[in-house]
């Protein structure tokens, strides 16, 4: 029987990598997740800001698409594929693609519609009664914090509703790009909680994203290069009730 060891190496820069024995880098875990939720919340936006760091000020229609990134966690890669979906309403019927082959789900609501917030729960009961599943790794983002004076949803309710789910929870603004990272990365560490649960909690304790455009501002991620801690690891330790980014 032979066994794989790993090492890990910090470098000048002060980020982390791990390599095999001889020194090679491990090759990153192929993760992929799907984006749901109503029209019009956000969720393309979103995907283009965690993807590309800006905001996409028209709004066309989504069909269907892939997005891509590779993030690091606690000094291990992932790429993380990102299914950008059409909008649902209650009459939608959950295509497969949207369902099978999948490592976890974002549900996506806009803090200024009561009715995309009531969609998400019928999102999921599709999810779960598809899969045949009562739990599945899962994230809940409330986009468009930059409306804040149309709020319809609490922060306090999106916090409920994930508890009751038990997963990630996320208050986002895909326009200003606060907090999209913490977001996705809150997605990954909830598949990482499912797939490698002995892995999860340092992977949480731990999350930096491996982007050399990302922002060195984790609150705003906003411009700056380089390997950059952001509000995940902290809400993920923390576990603070008044954060906007945490894992129920």
């Amino acid at each position: 029987m032979s066994l794989t060891s790993t090492t890990t190496t910090t470098t000048p820069s002060g980020e982390t990598t791990r390599t095999t024995p001889s020194g090679k880098p491990i090759p990153p875990r192929q993760r992929k997740i799907a984006l749901l939720g109503s029209r019009s919340v956000g969720k393309s936006s979103l995907a283009v800001q965690f993807v590309d760091e800006h905001f996409v000020e028209s709004y066309y229609p989504t069909i269907e698409h892939t997005f891509s990134k590779t993030v690091q966690l606690n000094g291990r890669l992932f790429n993380l594929e990102i299914l950008d979906t059409a909008g649902h309403d209650e009459f939608t019927i959950l295509d497969s693609r949207q369902a099978i082959g999948l490592d976890g789900w974002a549900l996506v609501y806009s803090i200024n519609s009561r009715t995309s917030f009531d969609m998400v729960s019928i999102i999921r009961d599709k999810i779960l009664g598809f899969i045949g599943a009562e739990h599945v790794p899962m994230v809940l983002i409330a986009n468009k914090t930059d409306l804040e004076s149309q709020r319809q949803i609490s922060t306090e309710e999106g916090q409920s509703l994930a508890q009751e789910w038990k997963c990630g929870f996320a208050e986002a603004s895909a326009r200003s790009g606060e907090n999209v990272m913490s977001s996705f990365l809150l997605a990954l560490i909830e598949v990482e909680k499912e797939l490698n649960p002995d892995e999860a909690s340092t992977l949480a304790s731990g999350a930096s994203a491996a982007n050399p455009k990302q922002p060195s501002n984790p609150d705003k991620n906003r411009a700056g290069t380089g390997t950059t801690t952001t509000t995940a690891a902290a809400a993920a330790a923390g576990g603070d009730k008044n954060s906007k980014c945490l894992i129920c």
